[in-house]
């Protein structure tokens, strides 16, 4: 059985690595996010083995609205997370594009285009 600070504590240690994650997404630090994964994972299972067996009429109204905030940070994060995804894939793809559609040539003495056959980019300048 759990006892009422065990649970404070562990919603405590919870919220504050829930909080410091978004914080890390909302300015665009999304890879330090992986410096708390160890910590997140072991703040979650005692989370999870403090709640395990429990039922919500053993909890104080307090705990059971501490739990709610927690469980609303992390499915806030994961859309956070998700934006993230979504927006580095676009970037990934607008790069692609970039050099798909790149003109690689020369001008000629009245402005037409003069492109390069066969040319794939990658050029080295000389020194």
């Amino acid at each position: 059985m759990m006892s009422g600070t065990q649970l404070d504590s562990a919603l405590d240690t919870m919220e504050e690595i829930l909080v410091k994650e978004r914080d890390l997404l909302l300015t665009g630090r999304a890879a330090e996010t992986a410096d708390l994964v160890k910590e997140k994972m072991s703040a979650l299972q005692v989370f999870d083995s403090m709640l395990i067996g429990q039922s919500q009429e053993n909890l104080a109204a307090g705990q059971r609205n501490r739990i709610e905030k927690v469980v609303s940070l992390a499915r806030e994060n994961s859309l956070h997370f998700s934006a993230v995804r979504n927006g580095l894939k676009s970037a990934i793809g607008r790069l692609e594009s970039l050099t798909e559609n790149a003109y690689v040539g020369s001008y000629r003495l009245d402005g037409e285009r003069t492109p390069f056959p066969k040319a794939t980019g990658g050029y080295l300048k000389k020194m």
